[in-house]
């Protein structure tokens, strides 16, 4: 049994790398994912993350 199904919701709670996360299943929820005036992506990804792929963005070929 997947938590979709376990929790009958296609939005969910969980945790992700220890970090606090929501999953959003299909495609009505995607779009709402994408409205920016119901989501913030400001600081969502941890430091660590956002170094990361700054420094492979830098150095891409």
């Amino acid at each position: 049994m997947n938590r979709s199904d376990k929790y009958n919701s296609r939005i969910f709670q969980t945790k992700l790398l220890g970090e606090k996360a929501i999953c959003l299943i299909g495609k009505e929820e995607a779009t709402l994912f994408y409205d920016n005036e119901k989501i913030s992506r400001k600081n969502a990804a941890p430091g660590r993350i956002q170094k990361n792929f700054l420094i492979k963005v830098m150095y891409k070929d």
